[in-house]
């Protein structure tokens, strides 16, 4: 959360020290301010969420388990997709998963109608390098992986 908002909203909520570190992109190292849990409410499930208080970033984010916990996301293994017929470890095929996933499976990389796209004649084709992700944007997902699990440095 951004201290600008934190100030903004008036809260009543003191500032708590933290030990969190943020670890941006060039492993830039960016220390919150403070960190305060909010009691937070979404879709009638009310949660009381933890967010880093940064002097430079603009926009709260939510991070997985938050959002998880709201219901705005769902985890869905393809074990639990499949639970409705009887396989055997490693007996799965791909038709098996295509054929009980039809509505994941379904459209993709085809338009409804036919297009027609021109090019130079004297074009050459690139291929461009993934895209550097920005500091700041970075450090949320930087935050976001290391709430699941992964080592992110």
């Amino acid at each position: 959360m951004c201290l600008k908002i934190y100030e903004k909203l008036k809260l009543g909520i003191l500032l708590q020290k933290t030990n969190t570190t943020l670890i941006a992109f060039g492993n830039n190292k960016l220390k919150p301010v403070g960190a305060i849990t909010v009691p937070t409410e979404s879709n009638k499930i009310r949660e009381n969420l933890k967010f880093c208080v940064m002097d430079a970033v603009d926009t709260a984010i939510l991070g997985t388990s938050a959002c998880e916990a709201f219901k705005l996301i769902q985890r869905v293994t393809i074990t639990a997709a499949l639970d409705s017929k009887a396989h055997k470890p490693g007996s799965l095929t791909k038709s098996d998963i295509t054929e009980d996933l039809k509505d994941v499976f379904s459209g993709l990389g085809e338009y409804e109608r036919e297009y027609h796209i021109e090019t130079k004649a004297e074009a050459t084709p690139v291929v461009q390098p993934a895209r550097k992700i920005p500091g700041l944007e970075s450090i949320q997902i930087g935050i976001e992986l290391n709430q699941n699990g992964w080592n992110w440095n």
